[in-house]
Protein backbone atom coordinates (compact mmCIF):
# COMPACT_ATOMS: atom_id res chain seq x y z
CA UNK A 1 0.00 0.00 0.00
CA UNK A 2 2.82 1.61 0.68
CA UNK A 3 4.27 1.97 -2.42
CA UNK A 4 0.97 3.17 -4.13
CA UNK A 5 0.97 6.19 -2.12
CA UNK A 6 4.42 7.08 -3.22
CA UNK A 7 3.19 6.57 -6.71
CA UNK A 8 0.75 8.90 -6.16
CA UNK A 9 2.53 10.89 -4.56
CA UNK A 10 5.12 11.46 -6.93
CA UNK A 11 2.76 11.80 -10.23
CA UNK A 12 1.13 15.12 -8.01
CA UNK A 13 4.44 16.15 -7.12
CA UNK A 14 5.72 15.88 -10.69
CA UNK A 15 2.33 17.37 -12.19
CA UNK A 16 1.84 20.21 -9.43
CA UNK A 17 1.75 23.45 -11.71
CA UNK A 18 -0.45 21.87 -14.47
CA UNK A 19 -2.87 20.90 -11.56
CA UNK A 20 -2.99 24.27 -10.09
CA UNK A 21 -3.39 26.07 -13.35
CA UNK A 22 -6.48 24.10 -13.60
CA UNK A 23 -8.05 24.52 -10.21
CA UNK A 24 -7.11 28.01 -10.81
CA UNK A 25 -8.90 28.14 -13.99
CA UNK A 26 -11.90 26.02 -12.99
CA UNK A 27 -12.36 28.73 -9.70
CA UNK A 28 -11.85 31.70 -11.96
CA UNK A 29 -14.52 30.42 -14.82
CA UNK A 30 -17.32 29.82 -12.18
CA UNK A 31 -16.45 32.18 -9.28
CA UNK A 32 -15.85 35.73 -11.70
CA UNK A 33 -16.66 34.69 -15.55
CA UNK A 34 -19.68 32.26 -14.09
CA UNK A 35 -19.33 30.65 -17.55
CA UNK A 36 -18.49 27.00 -18.76
CA UNK A 37 -15.26 25.67 -17.26
CA UNK A 38 -14.91 23.77 -20.73
CA UNK A 39 -12.46 26.29 -22.75
CA UNK A 40 -14.53 25.17 -26.00
CA UNK A 41 -18.01 26.23 -24.50
CA UNK A 42 -16.73 29.11 -22.09
CA UNK A 43 -15.26 30.78 -25.29
CA UNK A 44 -17.68 29.97 -28.56
CA UNK A 45 -20.74 28.89 -26.59
CA UNK A 46 -20.88 25.60 -28.54
CA UNK A 47 -20.91 22.06 -26.43
CA UNK A 48 -17.98 19.97 -27.25
CA UNK A 49 -16.94 16.24 -27.66
CA UNK A 50 -16.82 16.11 -23.78
CA UNK A 51 -20.38 17.86 -23.42
CA UNK A 52 -22.18 16.35 -20.54
CA UNK A 53 -19.38 13.72 -19.10
CA UNK A 54 -19.50 15.81 -15.70
CA UNK A 55 -22.92 15.46 -15.28
CA UNK A 56 -23.18 11.48 -16.33
CA UNK A 57 -20.23 11.48 -13.69
CA UNK A 58 -22.70 13.07 -11.15
CA UNK A 59 -25.74 10.59 -12.16
CA UNK A 60 -23.60 7.69 -11.82
CA UNK A 61 -22.19 8.24 -8.32
CA UNK A 62 -25.91 8.45 -7.37
CA UNK A 63 -26.74 5.00 -9.00
CA UNK A 64 -28.51 6.58 -12.27
CA UNK A 65 -26.34 4.69 -14.79
CA UNK A 66 -29.37 4.68 -17.19
CA UNK A 67 -29.59 8.75 -16.74
CA UNK A 68 -25.53 8.82 -17.42
CA UNK A 69 -26.10 6.80 -19.93
CA UNK A 70 -28.59 9.24 -21.77
CA UNK A 71 -26.15 11.98 -21.25
CA UNK A 72 -22.89 10.82 -22.25
CA UNK A 73 -22.42 6.96 -22.87
CA UNK A 74 -18.65 7.75 -23.66
CA UNK A 75 -18.78 8.25 -19.70
CA UNK A 76 -18.39 4.67 -19.50
CA UNK A 77 -15.60 3.70 -21.83
CA UNK A 78 -13.64 6.93 -20.41
CA UNK A 79 -14.53 5.12 -16.61
CA UNK A 80 -13.41 1.91 -17.85
CA UNK A 81 -10.51 3.39 -18.91
CA UNK A 82 -9.79 5.50 -16.11
CA UNK A 83 -9.71 1.92 -14.25
CA UNK A 84 -7.63 0.55 -15.82
CA UNK A 85 -4.63 3.31 -16.09
CA UNK A 86 -5.32 3.27 -12.34
CA UNK A 87 -4.55 -0.47 -11.59
CA UNK A 88 -1.14 -0.56 -14.03
CA UNK A 89 0.39 2.71 -13.08
CA UNK A 90 -0.15 2.65 -8.91
CA UNK A 91 -1.45 -0.84 -7.64
CA UNK A 92 0.61 -2.64 -10.17
CA UNK A 93 3.42 0.12 -10.90
CA UNK A 94 3.42 -0.83 -14.80
CA UNK A 95 3.99 1.73 -17.34
CA UNK A 96 0.96 2.23 -19.54
CA UNK A 97 2.12 3.42 -22.79
CA UNK A 98 0.11 1.12 -24.64
CA UNK A 99 -3.36 2.76 -23.48
CA UNK A 100 -2.51 5.26 -26.84
CA UNK A 101 -4.23 2.71 -28.89
CA UNK A 102 -7.39 2.74 -26.13
CA UNK A 103 -7.90 6.15 -26.24
CA UNK A 104 -7.49 7.23 -29.52
CA UNK A 105 -10.42 4.53 -30.50
CA UNK A 106 -12.08 6.45 -27.87
CA UNK A 107 -11.23 9.56 -29.05
CA UNK A 108 -12.37 9.04 -32.70
CA UNK A 109 -15.46 7.21 -31.59
CA UNK A 110 -16.32 10.53 -29.56
CA UNK A 111 -15.92 12.70 -32.18
CA UNK A 112 -17.93 11.12 -34.33
CA UNK A 113 -20.91 10.60 -31.67
CA UNK A 114 -20.58 14.46 -31.33
CA UNK A 115 -21.10 15.34 -35.05
CA UNK A 116 -24.12 12.70 -34.71
CA UNK A 117 -25.27 15.37 -31.67
CA UNK A 118 -24.87 18.45 -33.14
CA UNK A 119 -26.88 17.10 -35.96
CA UNK A 120 -29.70 15.90 -34.04
CA UNK A 121 -30.08 17.53 -30.87
CA UNK A 122 -28.15 21.50 -30.77
CA UNK A 123 -29.56 23.66 -29.98
CA UNK A 124 -32.19 22.41 -28.16
CA UNK A 125 -31.86 19.28 -25.87
CA UNK A 126 -28.95 18.93 -22.75
CA UNK A 127 -26.56 19.35 -22.78
CA UNK A 128 -25.90 20.59 -26.64
CA UNK A 129 -27.30 23.38 -25.91
CA UNK A 130 -25.66 26.95 -26.74
CA UNK A 131 -24.11 28.92 -23.91
CA UNK A 132 -24.74 32.30 -24.02
CA UNK A 133 -23.01 33.65 -21.38
CA UNK A 134 -20.32 32.64 -23.16
CA UNK A 135 -17.30 35.39 -24.55
CA UNK A 136 -18.65 34.73 -27.99
CA UNK A 137 -21.75 35.44 -26.74
CA UNK A 138 -21.03 38.58 -24.38
CA UNK A 139 -19.15 39.93 -27.08
CA UNK A 140 -21.85 39.20 -29.90
CA UNK A 141 -19.56 37.13 -32.03
CA UNK A 142 -22.32 34.42 -32.44
CA UNK A 143 -24.84 36.45 -33.51
CA UNK A 144 -22.51 37.97 -36.41
CA UNK A 145 -21.62 34.78 -37.44
CA UNK A 146 -24.95 33.31 -37.27
CA UNK A 147 -23.74 30.38 -34.98
CA UNK A 148 -27.22 30.16 -32.61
Amino acid sequence: MRKIWMRIYRDLRDNAQPLLFIAAYIVFMNSFLHVSVCPFRGITGLPCPACGMTRAGLLFLRGDFQGAFQIHPFFFGVLLLAGIAILFRYVLGREIRWMQYPLMILGIGMLIYYIYRMKTYFPNVEPMLYEERSLFGILGVAERLGMH
